[in-house]
Parts: C-alpha cells; sequence; structure tokens
C-alpha cells in the first residue's frame, strides 16, 4: 500500500475510534492524532502545535482537543515534574497501548518511552516496597547516552 493510501485508512481508522469513545471527528482531533501517532516521545502542547504549525489552528482549539482525547481514554497526559503537560496516545489505530515508564534527561530534558517497562508489570512489584499506594505513572531520571557522552 502506498503511503497516501496508508494516511487515508489510518484516517478512517482513526474515524471509527473518536465516533467509538463518542467524540465528534474533526480536522483538528485527527491532525493531532496522526501526529502523536508519528511522535517517538510525548508532546508537549506547545510541540504539537509546532508540529501543526501549517493550519494555524488556536492553540486553545488544540488543547480542548488534547483534554478531550485524553477523558476518551485515548491520550493521556503526562506531568514528569516540570510543570510541563505531556500527551501520548493510550490507544493506536489497532490496539490499546500499555501504559508505561517514561525517562527524563536531567541534562537536556530530552524524554523517552520506556515500552519494555509496562506499568502494569512494574507498579506490580513497587505495591511491596511502597506499601500498596495506588501508582499512576513511573518517571526515571537520569542522563541520556548523548549528555553521557558529552
Amino acid at each position: 500500500m502506498s503511503l497516501e493510501g496508508r494516511a487515508k485508512d489510518s484516517r478512517s481508522r482513526w474515524r471509527a475510534l473518536l465516533r467509538e469513545r463518542g467524540l465528534k471527528c474533526t480536522e483538528q482531533r485527527l491532525a493531532v492524532l496522526q501526529t502523536l501517532e508519528t511522535a517517538t516521545a510525548p508532546l508537549s502542547h506547545r510541540d504539537l502545535l509546532d508540529r501543526l504549525d501549517e493550519y494555524q489552528w488556536d492553540s486553545t482549539t488544540v488543547f480542548r482537543n488534547l483534554v478531550n482525547l485524553s477523558e476518551a481514554g485515548i491520550v493521556s497526559r503526562l506531568d514528569l515534574g516540570d510543570h510541563t503537560w505531556r500527551f501520548e496516545l493510550l490507544v493506536t489505530i489497532e490496539r490499546e497501548t500499555p501504559r508505561h515508564a517514561h525517562f527524563l534527561c536531567i541534562s537536556c530534558g530530552a524524554i523517552e518511552c520506556l515500552a519494555d517497562f509496562p506499568l502494569a508489570e512494574t507498579t506490580s512489584q513497587l505495591h511491596f516496597a511502597v506499601g500498596r499506594r495506588s501508582i499512576d505513572d513511573v518517571l526515571v531520571k537520569g542522563r541520556c547516552t548523548i549528555c553521557v557522552k558529552n
């Protein structure tokens, strides 16, 4: 299938998922979902606006869409301790993606998904260590390989 064909297929699957979750299918929501789908790490509202710059959409509209997608369980809203919300997909057009830990570089601020550490398994081990508290997110801080080399 061509790149254009895959993009159309992706859009039709996102449309179906939005309807399934009770949301209107708007161009803004589709663009936000497709942008998050291609991201390799969670994106801030500003990151999304920069990537969607060609559309010249109002920042409030994009933020409201992110909140609606989060409330519908399609997008996860993360607070990594720097007072900036970041967003990533909880659901892809094929399947639900497990919630996972994240790595934050304390030198350059780079964020990386630690997909090999799904929260369901990671938190079961942490519950023992912290006394069965509710754990919603796991954040590992350190220095990324680029910063370690420098």
